[in-house]
């Protein structure tokens, strides 16, 4: 059993100030909380899908909020690519792989910086959220994969 997060830390990963450090802490995060404070354009009834969702896997709980944002205007992934708050870069690579009418290049060239990121679990989320046009073979060869070297299509390890 991993220990409790301090209700300090649990405020800041809430309020999108931080990163989380470890799987915990992601999985600790509060969505709602976090979109009212991100997205405070958001409708009440809009928040109560999240709340609907709150026993959700985080998978599914992710790709809504996406959804969510792009609903009310603010789905371009730009706007939370470069948030502090790992969820939140999380929530841009599902709104990259959720663009209609973009190609799978395109689709990859903008997933790619955040295939990159600095924190374990939006690299995982550029995974994620290429796509649900993307078929995985494609990605494993692909530059775009945060495991293959740039323009050698060699595998790396990131450790």
């Amino acid at each position: 059993m991993s220990p409790a997060i301090p209700a300090q830390r649990l405020h800041a990963l809430n309020t999108g100030r931080v990163p989380a450090t470890h799987l915990a802490e992601c999985l600790a995060v509060d969505f709602v909380a976090l979109l009212q404070v991100v997205a405070p354009v958001l409708a009440p009834e809009v928040l109560q899908r999240m709340r609907d969702a709150s026993g959700k896997g985080i998978t599914l709980r992710m790709a809504l909020a996406a959804q969510l944002l792009r609903e009310a205007g603010q789905g371009a992934p730009a706007l939370w690519q470069h948030h502090n708050s790992d969820t939140v870069r999380g929530w841009a690579c599902f709104l990259v792989g959720a663009s209609p009418d973009v190609s799978l290049q395109a689709r990859l060239d903008r997933i790619r910086p955040l295939g990159d990121d600095a924190q374990f679990g939006v690299r995982e989320w550029a995974r994620y959220g290429r796509g649900p046009r993307t078929h995985p073979s494609v990605c494993a060869v692909s530059p775009a994969n945060p495991c293959v070297r740039a323009g050698s299509g060699a595998p790396t390890s990131r450790r």
